[in-house]
């Protein structure tokens, strides 16, 4: 891993780290709630249309707050979570923002689209990963 992201929304806050494997960029996320949560994210950008979603269709989620709202990917419905401004700094670099709204599946998949001032809107796609799976070793 080379590089190592810190976010921060109200009170939460949370680490990414990401390298380069198999020519791809590939990050793990983490964040401690209740329990402790691994997301592992490898593929590649999705769009809205991706999604079946549209901008205003995020701004009606906003809006709403309602869990019955959802994006549909891969013939699969992840439902809204919900959405936020996020503070992100890489490494010890500067502060950005952004804004987030989280969708969760049955099975603990996640879908988030993001929105960065000036940048179209993006989507990841993350699955989770068992923290006892994980080894950490220092090179």
């Amino acid at each position: 891993m080379d590089r190592v992201d810190h976010y921060r929304s109200g009170r939460e806050e949370w680490a990414e780290v990401s390298g380069i494997a198999q020519n791809r960029r590939v990050f793990l996320e983490w964040y401690e709630d209740d329990v402790l949560e691994v997301l592992l994210y490898r593929g590649e950008p999705l769009g809205l249309g991706d999604l079946g979603v549209s901008e205003e269709d995020l701004a009606r989620f906003d809006e709403e707050e309602s869990r019955d709202n959802f994006v549909v990917y891969k013939g699969e419905r992840y439902y809204y979570t919900g959405s936020q401004e996020v503070e992100h700094r890489r490494d010890d670099g500067p502060a950005a923002s952004f804004y987030c709204w989280d969708f969760r599946a049955a099975d603990g998949h996640v879908v988030s689209v993001e929105k960065w001032e000036g940048d179209p809107f993006t989507a990841t796609f993350s699955e989770p990963i068992r923290p006892a799976a994980i080894t950490v070793m220092r090179t």
